[in-house]
């Protein structure tokens, strides 16, 4: 089944914001009206689903009715047996040509609204893993689900599945926002967008209670939103938090822009960085598409260095190679050695390599 575009869409936008999900944390699912749920595959960032990978399928229908007998057995399981029975009920759900395996909470999206994202942001986290954690999200958010701790997986799930069932009693509907003791956020709605916003909503909201700001990850969106708008792409930003690359951007920018010596820059870095005036600065943006006929990889915005990818783990590798370019710079500028006496590649060579099949396989793996 091919998750929609939505949903591909609402996972990479969470997956390259470092403070709502780290590493290969996080989730996403979509439920159909058929009754199959797709879920994001275990071991795979949200930055990296895409149409043809990072969703499993899942039979709803016996996935619940297994959830309610492994309810009613879970006073006579040990915690081990618990657990076992409820990985041999995920693979009999679970799309059988699909060999990817469904993430550990699977089980949680099973009872909850249509679109479902949990993240694990450091402003919610900071409230989750303080002993007064509910009080202060029930003063935020009323209506909100506070469900304590319980070991990720089967556990939680079933934690969670009576608090659902009593939340639609008390208020006619699914919740849409769960908060999870020492754990994260989950936010579930009927649309994509709704998810989105509720997300965001509270990521600021707990923001403005704590008297802090994260807004320099925010700016991600805005980048890959630009990008993905003037280039007609599905691409997601990666904030550089490199220490190294902050100096140099400080101190000494004419480097950045100096074009690539080694084949490898023009590959992940591309030949050209970009340069906005401002986070709204799309003039210039389409001017790069005009000049260059493509996508920039690197982009510096108010001194902030944003690396454009498919995916974090791409953006992260052309963040090494810029690293790399700008250090062999590093080194010759203190060897007194001047940019007019460095070799640096010909536009026709740049050309060239730009169109090899492959570097572009290369760069796509």
């Amino acid at each position: 089944m091919t998750p929609p575009f939505d949903l591909i869409e609402l996972s990479k936008w969470a997956g390259q914001r470092f403070d709502l999900v780290q590493a290969g944390g996080g989730n996403s699912s979509y439920k159909t009206e058929d009754g199959q749920m797709l879920i994001k595959a275990s071991g795979i960032s949200l930055s990296e689903v895409g149409a043809a990978q990072g969703f499993v399928s899942i039979d709803l229908a016996p996935l619940r009715k297994g959830l309610t007998k492994l309810h009613k057995q879970q006073e006579s399981l040990e915690k081990g047996d618990l657990e076992k029975a409820a990985e041999e009920l995920l693979m009999k759900v679970k799309d059988k040509n699909a060999s990817a395996r469904p993430s550990i909470e699977t089980f949680l999206h099973a009872y909850l609204d249509t679109y479902t994202l949990h993240t694990h942001g450091i402003v919610v986290n900071t409230l989750a893993c303080r002993k007064n954690w509910r009080e202060l999200f029930t003063e935020l958010y009323p209506e909100s689900l506070c469900v304590a701790y319980k070991t990720v997986g089967i556990e939680l799930a079933l934690e969670l599945e009576p608090q659902v069932t009593s939340y639609i009693k008390a208020h006619g509907k699914k919740p849409s926002i769960i908060f999870l003791q020492n754990h994260g956020l989950i936010v579930s709605a009927a649309t994509a967008q709704e998810v989105k916003f509720l997300t965001e909503e509270v990521t600021i909201k707990i923001e403005q209670f704590l008297k802090i700001t994260n807004n320099t990850y925010r700016l991600t969106s805005v980048i890959s939103e630009s990008v993905n708008a003037v280039f007609g792409l599905n691409k997601v930003s990666y904030l550089s938090c490199d220490a190294g690359l902050k100096e140099l951007i400080t101190n000494a920018k004419p480097l950045f822009l100096q074009k690539p010596f080694f084949p490898d820059t023009l590959v992940y870095c591309g030949s050209r960085l970009l340069i906005l005036s401002d986070f709204n600065d799309t003039d210039t943006m389409n001017k790069f598409k005009e000049n260059f006929g493509d996508y920039p990889r690197v982009i510096i915005c108010n001194d902030l260095i944003f690396f454009v990818a498919d995916s974090v783990r791409k953006a992260r590798e052309i963040e090494e190679v810029l690293k790399f370019h700008l250090s062999v710079l590093v080194v010759n500028v203190t060897q007194n050695i001047a940019p007019q006496d460095l070799q640096f590649l010909e536009d026709e060579e740049l050309k060239y390599l730009a169109a090899m099949e492959s570097e572009k396989y290369r760069q796509a793996v």
